[in-house]
């Protein structure tokens, strides 16, 4: 009997996967409570809604099981809260609990992307896309946060792959059209994008879903089965309640001017300037900005030679599929009044993995037949590769949490506050904490979600009472005249300066 030899090529293939997928996952879990540094009001909101459906079966404003989750004056795509249940069932309402949801479908990302890559290309390309993706800035920071788009990131490459299935296994047409139904419900670009895919995917290969007429049709009515809550949402203006308030169409931009900045939004996400040497044009650091990058350096080169052979084989399958995700990419970001772009593009991030080991794969082959500058090549891409990562991890890790703690950032300060509050409350009659955050009710509820300090509110010195026992947890600015305020303890920011100071009124606060 004949058995077929594996090669040492095929060997390292195999030992090469699970290195790099353990990489993904650790840039996406270490320190994941730490860094970011703070917790925005966002994803307190996930996790104290996904605690109120284990324990009470309804979200804050108890309203039993809903599709979407009445939060801050909107209304949240449900699906990040529920998958958030199960991690707060076993580790508790925590910051941890509430963010691995989303380490957990950043890998599954890593995942679709190989199966994605390997069924389309091959295996070295699969890994080629599985590395850049697992080292992505792009899809490290916001799998590490409790916020909706990466799970987004996730269904799109879903659907994709299985629709790429679905062309020589009409089996698989069906869960393309479920998951796709699903990415609906995953964030608010996709209520735009995913018709347009479906439709653009009709056209541009109407015979596959001709051919096999009976799971086409099968698939369109559990698609438009699943739309219905979203459909009935758009009635009552759930669904577009966020898009209302930042949308270039409620802005004062109006008409050709309107179009203009539409246009230039759209084409900014392609610029090197964005992707690889500034970031984004805000000063909200929970994004990318200050040099902080969706892609690494060495990335952009190859994202442009795969756009260019992407065109060169533009006849392809798969170049067709890519090409049309590289223009239904930019959209959800570009009728948005005002950056960021990244989160509400983030189906970017996977798509330039692709395209990216895509310019690496047609790079290698401009020296097949040279087997040692093939090596080399390969060589010196994976050491450029490692050297920017180590920047970028040393930057991640250690510099960012000092310049992304502050209010423009991820607002550390309400933990370290309501853990003092928890511990000295009933030595007070009050104890108001600072409304110096976004959404700062959300805080009271996520930290103490039993309410055991029933005298703990959100207020600033407007509420001294000389008449009752007071604390308070103020920003040094807030303390007109110093001699007024006798403080306790004081919270820093990771630089060191005074974030918080915690006291008592001597008397009235000027």
């Amino acid at each position: 009997m004949n058995s077929k030899r594996i090669t040492f090529h095929e060997i390292l293939l195999i030992i090469l996967l699970p290195c790099i997928l353990s990489l993904g996952l650790f840039l996406r879990s270490f320190h994941l409570a730490t860094n970011p540094l703070g917790f925005f009001c966002d994803e307190a909101s996930v996790g104290y809604n996904a605690y109120m459906i284990l324990t009470k079966g309804s979200d804050e404003t108890g309203k039993p099981f809903p599709i979407f989750f009445q939060s801050f004056d909107d209304y949240k795509a449900p699906i990040a809260i529920y998958a958030t249940v199960p991690f707060i069932a076993v580790l508790g309402l925590t910051e941890t609990a509430t963010r691995l949801p989303s380490v957990f479908f950043g890998f599954l990302t890593l995942i679709f992307l190989y199966l994605l890559a390997k069924e389309t290309v091959g295996k070295e390309y699969a890994l080629w896309t599985v590395f850049i993706a697992a080292s992505m800035p792009w899809l490290i920071h916001y799998d590490r946060v409790a916020f909706l788009m990466n799970i987004y990131a996730t269904f799109f490459t879903a659907t994709i792959y299985l629709f790429i299935k679905s062309l020589h296994h009409k089996q698989f047409l069906i869960p393309f059209f479920i998951v796709a139904g699903l990415s609906l419900y995953t964030y608010q670009p996709p209520k735009l994008i995913i018709p347009l895919l479906l439709v653009s995917l009709f056209i541009l290969f109407r015979s596959v879903f001709l051919r096999h007429t009976r799971e086409s049709l099968i698939g369109l009515f559990l698609f438009i089965g699943i739309s219905f809550p979203l459909l009935f949402s758009f009635m009552s203006g759930e669904a577009t309640a966020r898009f209302s308030k930042i949308s270039i169409f409620t802005s004062e931009v109006k008409g050709s001017e309107l179009v203009r900045k539409s246009a230039s939004q759209y084409l900014f996400q392609f610029y090197p300037e964005y992707l690889s040497l500034n970031g984004e044009p805000t000063f909200i650091t929970r994004h990318f900005t200050k040099g902080f990058t969706p892609l690494l350096l060495i990335t952009f080169p190859f994202v442009v030679l795969g756009i260019f052979y992407l065109f060169r084989h533009h006849r392809t399958t798969f170049a067709r599929i890519l090409i049309l995700w590289l223009f239904l990419y930019p959209l959800g970001a570009s009728l948005v009044a005002e950056a960021p772009y990244s989160s509400r593009s983030i189906i970017g991030a996977p798509l330039f993995a692709l395209i990216a080991a895509y310019g690496i794969i047609h790079a290698k082959q401009l020296f097949m037949y040279k087997k040692r500058s093939s090596l080399f090549l390969t060589g010196g891409i994976i050491v450029l590769y490692c050297i920017n990562i180590f920047f970028f991890t040393r930057f991640y890790f250690t510099t960012y949490p000092r310049i992304s703690a502050d209010y423009w950032g991820w607002q550390y300060g309400p933990k370290q506050i309501l853990r003092y509050f928890a511990t000295v409350h009933t030595q007070y009659d009050t104890v108001y904490m600072t409304g110096y955050f976004n959404a700062p009710d959300i805080f009271l509820k996520f930290y103490d979600p039993q309410k055991k300090c029933k005298n703990c509110f959100i207020g600033g010195p407007d509420r001294y009472n000389p008449e009752k026992k007071q604390l308070f947890a103020l920003r040094p600015d807030e303390i007109k005249d110093k001699k007024t305020f006798r403080v306790i303890t004081t919270i820093l920011y990771p630089d060191k300066t005074p974030a918080f100071v915690i006291g008592t009124f001597l008397s009235q606060p000027l």
